[in-house]
């Protein structure tokens, strides 16, 4: 199977399952089709854009290691989600312990998350009020909603991808647009 343009990221992953110069050739058309979107990824949890560059390269190789171990009956995104995730908070950890600076001053997801500031960079008044918003959220709640709101995941995906049950993503879901609405001052039937 060859890895023309046109493949979708099932046949791409078959491919990489595969091993050898198709699976490698395939494995790096996956990396240029999903790389901006892992690094607006890994900037939620290291807001540092070198160290988040890095993570997202750390999850790329992790998951070019396993190879022919690869599930195949998942979307891309949602196998790459924890690698990034996980490979940034290292970075932040790392970052941390040598004393580097970094953009928040908590230690924890919540402080390290570069959020929004991707995905709502237009400086308005309002977009800068929802990102505030946002940076309220518990970390669980905030996760999911960037998850379904911003990276534009299924609720299915969302749950794959943090190895949570699907009652549990529309729970926090629905506690995440209730926090919003809490924090903007909005009444329930504004969106």
């Amino acid at each position: 199977m060859g890895a023309g343009q046109s493949q979708t990221d099932h046949d791409l992953i078959l491919a990489v399952r595969e091993g050898g110069e198709i699976g490698r050739a395939a494995f790096a058309q996956l990396y240029e089709r999903h790389k901006a979107w892992a690094m607006s990824v890994a900037l939620r949890f290291q807001s540092d854009p070198e160290r988040a560059s890095d993570a997202v390269q750390d999850a790329f190789l992790s998951l070019l290691r396993k190879g022919g171990a690869l599930y195949a009956g998942a979307q891309f995104r949602t196998i790459l989600y924890l690698p990034i995730k996980h490979a940034a908070m290292r970075q932040s950890r790392r970052s941390s312990r040598i004393g580097s600076k970094r953009m928040h001053s908590t230690g924890d997801v919540a402080g390290t998350i570069g959020v929004v500031s991707v995905e709502l960079e237009t400086g308005s008044d309002d977009n800068t009020r929802v990102r505030d918003a946002v940076m309220q959220l518990p970390d669980a709640h905030r996760e999911v909603l960037l998850m379904r709101c911003v990276d534009d995941l299924s609720v299915a995906e969302v749950a794959a991808a943090l190895d949570i049950p699907e009652g549990t993503v529309k729970s926090r879901l629905y506690h995440a647009v209730r926090g919003l609405r809490g924090v903007l001052g909005g009444d329930e039937t504004s969106q």
